[in-house]
């Protein structure tokens, strides 16, 4: 009789184990996640990825690296694409537009997920319609590079307003007897960093209050004012030429990393390539901003890379899992620390995986400015910047005045539909 008993309880406890073995294989459901990255940022992700799976037994997270934004937006609009992808803040809203994104904010709210520790420039970029549609993971802002040499050599200060850059990069410039810039004094190069920057920073903005698009905004026209005066003073061609034959972030021809540029706009990336291939004598120092308006100190463009989930992800809730996991300050810091960026998370930027990050202190201090502001989140942003960006260059070529110029830019963007 005891024989049968104990047969019966060990028949019962391998049933239970193997019941439980059971239910837990079906609790552990697969959550597609693509990301941009690739090489060892990758297996930055992947280890990250590895220890979220470890950290519970609800969901496994595999990665795939698919550095093809247009591949992931084809196989999200055919139904066959992953459970989390990842873009760039300022494709937040045109995504959206389209019925792409899934909204986070019930997930948010279920967990008690806040913007309390996010730096204030980059939430408005990750919202639309009222609605949060992604998680910023890191941020990008540019700060003015100042080699200290050359404004010594020409006795002047290192420039906090905007009338101070265009004095130095007069006077910091210098020309041949042929007539040719063997020195640029302004931040002239690469010059695609510099409108959106310096509209921001003088106080712009490129929509208003009804969303419609403002390109004539005076912010924007002032930052072209100020631009078309520093060539005004040099002539375009010779600038033209200098630029030209400059080839950006190559020690040999790169003009700041040479010291033959005086001032440059540029991003994080740059000092990191700074100390690593010159020793320039630099500051990074915030945009400057017009001496009238102190109130628009700190000013300029902060934007992100992000994580969203398609509306049509076929595990939502383990998709939100993994994200919010991610975006915890310790995952933040992994990730941000391996990749070189800055944490989006205000408390995450004090740990000491970033004691001897370059310049990390001056972004930092910079990022936490209220005064910083994405790009407007617009579904055809896309196509107002190119109209941006084709009038603005008839501005600063000096063939339109910057007023004539914003004024047609913003008659063409009335027409966008």
């Amino acid at each position: 009789m005891k024989k049968i008993v104990m047969l019966i309880v060990l028949i019962l406890i391998f049933t239970v184990v193997f019941a439980t073995a059971c239910d837990s294989s079906k609790e552990r459901t697969e959550v597609e996640f693509w990301y941009l990255w690739g090489g060892e940022e990758a297996e930055i992700v992947e280890n990250l990825i590895e220890r979220f799976n470890e950290s519970q037994n609800e969901y496994t997270v595999v990665g795939s690296s698919i550095p093809d934004v247009q591949r992931i937006l084809v196989s999200i609009s055919a139904g066959d694409g992953p459970d989390i992808a990842g873009n760039f803040s300022e494709n937040v809203a045109s995504y959206s537009d389209m019925g792409m994104i899934a909204p986070l904010d019930a997930h948010m709210e279920k967990d008690g997920f806040t913007f309390d520790d996010f730096a204030p420039g980059i939430i408005n970029a990750v919202k639309y319609n009222g609605q949060t549609m992604a998680l910023p993971i890191n941020l990008t802002t540019f700060m003015m590079y100042v080699n200290v040499d050359l404004l010594e050599a020409a006795g002047v200060a290192v420039p906090k307003t905007t009338e101070e850059m265009l004095d130095v990069a007069i006077k910091t410039t210098s020309v041949g007897a042929d007539g040719s810039i063997e020195v640029l004094g302004y931040p002239d190069f690469p010059n695609v960093y510099f409108l959106d920057n310096m509209t921001f920073a003088m106080g712009g903005n490129f929509t208003d209050a009804a969303g419609n698009y403002t390109p004539d905004n005076p912010g924007t026209i002032a930052a072209l004012t100020n631009f078309a005066a520093y060539r005004q003073e040099f002539g375009v061609d010779p600038i033209l030429a200098f630029t030209s034959s400059a080839r950006y972030m190559d020690p040999q021809a790169d003009p700041f990393m040479t010291g033959h540029q005086a001032l440059r706009i540029d991003g994080p990336w740059y000092s990191v390539a700074l100390n690593e291939q010159t020793d320039i004598n630099y500051v990074a120092i915030p945009l400057p901003y017009p001496a009238a308006n102190p109130e628009f100190e700190k000013g300029g463009k902060v934007n992100s890379s992000i994580f969203f989930i398609p509306s049509n992800a076929r595990n939502e809730d383990g998709a939100w899992a993994f994200l919010n996991w991610l975006h915890q300050v310790p995952q933040m810091v992994e990730f941000c620390a391996g990749m070189g960026n800055i944490p989006s998370r205000i408390s995450a930027w004090s740990d000491p995986a970033f004691a001897n990050a370059v310049d990390f202190a001056e972004y930092t201090a910079y990022l936490g400015s209220p005064n910083l502001r994405p790009m407007p989140v617009t579904p055809t942003m896309t196509d107002f910047t190119k109209i941006l960006a084709d009038f603005a260059e008839y501005a600063m070529t000096l063939q339109m005045s910057p007023e004539d110029a914003m004024k047609a830019a913003a008659a063409e963007a009335a027409n966008i539909r």
